[in-house]
């Protein structure tokens, strides 16, 4: 839609990039005053968060590469490129998930209860980052003549009534953030809210992924759709072993 945000003085400043800018800054406010609420030590609680929106940036280029490896081996200096978008969510937050084994031991804090703060943190950071890929126009949802549809632009440029797949994804973040913020002030078992967070997410994603044009494989294998079945899967085994 609007893929480039503004232009200045020949400098184009880029929407997708804006957002998922945005949405790391409103995760790291939102974790230094949460630990605040929580009692934690500030100072390694925002080094974490830090460290691992890092690892989730990587995660998020890597899973879009692996999906277009073919592109890529063809033109390797357009991984570093960033204007024009390219990034699969779901790989931040499996890199994010493996690189806190050994962030948040280093610095003394407790995996589960740090969890339970970030999943709300990511839900909000979620619903934001999507806004920006409907600026960008990527993530298009398909052609369809339901109630829902909206006049978007698909991979192909072309404006057509589509599923505002990015815009329910936003909603979906947005909705997460609500319920599981909520669930944290509960003061629940820990682990419960970030297990919840896992669940919920899978089942949205499950849910949304098939409206969206592009169904990106890995070797014939829908990625998002197994990852958010192992979401799903995690995300129960994990609520029912600590209840």
């Amino acid at each position: 839609m609007h893929p480039v945000l503004l232009e200045w003085r020949g400098t184009r400043i880029y929407s997708h990039t804006v957002l998922l800018y945005l949405a790391a800054v409103a995760a790291f406010v939102f974790m230094r005053r949460m630990a605040e609420v929580a009692g934690l030590p500030a100072w390694p609680v925002l080094a974490a968060t830090l460290l691992l929106l890092l690892a989730g940036l990587a995660g998020v280029r890597l899973l879009h590469a692996a999906h277009h490896a073919r592109y890529y081996r063809r033109h390797p200096a357009a991984l570093f490129r960033r204007s024009s978008g390219g990034a699969a969510l779901l790989g931040g937050l499996a890199a994010m998930i493996a690189a806190s084994t050994l962030v948040l031991p280093a610095l003394s804090l407790d995996w589960l209860a740090y969890w339970d703060l970030l999943t709300p943190a990511l839900c909000l950071g979620l619903g934001i980052a999507k806004f920006g890929c409907l600026l960008h126009g990527c993530c298009a949802g398909r052609i369809t003549s339901g109630p829902i549809a909206l006049k978007l632009p698909g991979r192909d440029g072309l404006w057509r009534p589509r599923y505002p797949s990015q815009l329910l994804e936003s909603l979906a973040g947005m909705a997460l953030f609500v319920t599981t913020l909520q669930l944290w002030y509960t003061l629940p078992q820990p682990g419960t809210v970030f297990f919840t967070g896992l669940l919920l997410y899978g089942l949205a994603r499950m849910v949304l992924q098939p409206l969206r044009e592009v169904q990106d494989r890995i070797l014939g294998i829908n990625t998002h759709g197994w990852i958010a079945g192992l979401m799903i899967l995690s995300g129960a085994t994990g609520y029912l072993a600590i209840h």
